[in-house]
């Protein structure tokens, strides 16, 4: 997953959501762990050109340590990145 932060995640499904629904997200992790979350949608945009549907931004109420550390991580590598493209 490339599209996450610390508080926030984009989803790709098939299912139509509402915006301000409630959702609960079960995330299999790169070191085949599981992260369980609690989050609520506050974006919604059609996605026709994939085999999804629908891309839901995702503000996250409750995560676990799993998923902090996971976040953090990728935002450090996105840093030193965006800090090697800019030399």
């Amino acid at each position: 997953m490339n599209d996450c932060s610390e508080n926030g995640l984009l989803v790709k499904c098939n299912q139509d959501i509402s915006i301000g629904a409630v959702v609960d997200i079960e995330l299999f992790m790169p070191d085949k762990s599981t992260s369980l979350l609690k989050g609520v949608v506050r974006r919604k945009i059609d996605m026709p050109e994939s085999n999804r549907k629908y891309g839901l931004g995702i503000e996250l109420i409750k995560k676990d340590v799993r998923y902090s550390i996971f976040s953090v991580s990728n935002i450090d590598k996105s840093k030193t990145k965006t800090a090697q493209m800019a030399d």
